[in-house]
């Protein structure tokens, strides 16, 4: 009786590490399928030509709006795609422009008031490098994204794709992506303003509302189709989990930051 009992026991242990085995190698199998789909789901990423006056090289030169790291997060049993963006140059009107101003600002401080505050509050207005996020948030794999999630000037916004008034465009499964200047915040494109959708941020608020005054005053109308050419890079087959640009990145002149997700960003 007893060695039945003992190898009934033996037994039932061989077969609770074969399910764990089991298990394990299909959520295994799950995590590598998920990866399969990076590409699928990349977003395309448009550059407003009429403001932004250095373009992203995408994939040489000085790295600017180059998809350096993309995630796969498996949640709930659904799926939520990362991908990061990183830029070399922040930029509101030129670089000539925003050179000066910034001269003129930091001798004005000097000369003046000598605020350290102030000085730093300069020194984030016309910083350099920077990071961006997207989110693509999936219920099946290979299905139509439910979600999207973009990220900037540190507030993030969710927007369903296809669904009006305030919507995300979508070409096929791949978002489309706005930037409107280099101060590279993530938007949804097409006739969109945060402010209308409720968006947290007065940077991005103030970011459209300059953006759109520019454009208006150049005789576009986004609003009613008349837009201005847009550069659009589409970065499938160029998101991928680890980059040897990351590393070149971190070797720039003046590059200030860990990457964003070693700064605490959860993920």
């Amino acid at each position: 009786m007893r060695e039945h009992k003992e190898a009934c026991i033996k037994r039932g242990a061989k077969v609770g590490v074969s399910v764990a085995v089991i298990l394990a190698v299909g959520m295994l199998a799950i995590a590598a399928d998920a990866w399969n789909y990076v590409d699928d789901y990349a977003p395309i990423v448009e550059f407003n030509t009429l403001i932004v006056d250095v373009y992203p090289t995408g994939f040489q030169g000085d790295y600017s709006g180059y998809c350096t790291y993309v995630n796969v997060k498996s949640e709930y049993s659904a799926y939520i795609f990362q991908y990061w963006f990183y830029y070399r140059y922040d930029i509101r009107l030129s670089r000539t422009v925003d050179a000066a101003l910034k001269q003129l600002l930091d001798w004005a401080n000097r000369n003046t008031i000598n605020s350290r505050e102030f000085e730093e509050a300069v020194d984030n207005l016309f910083h350099e490098h920077d990071w961006e996020l997207v989110e693509v948030h999936v219920s099946t794999l290979g299905s139509m994204p439910n979600r999207i999630s973009y990220y900037s000037h540190g507030s993030r916004y969710d927007l369903t794709p296809n669904s009006p008034p305030f919507w995300t465009p979508m070409q096929g499964n791949h978002c489309v992506v706005k930037v409107i200047t280099d101060m590279h915040g993530s938007y949804p494109a097409g006739i969109w303003s945060p402010v209308l959708a409720g968006w947290g941020s007065w940077k991005a608020n103030l970011e459209f509302a300059l953006a759109g005054a520019w454009e208006h005053l150049a005789g576009y109308a986004p609003e009613f189709g008349y837009a201005p050419g847009y550069k659009q890079l589409d970065f499938s087959s160029r998101c991928r989990r680890f980059s040897s640009t990351m590393m070149r990145v971190h070797s720039l002149s003046g590059y200030p930051y860990a990457l964003p997700w070693d700064r605490g960003f959860n993920y």
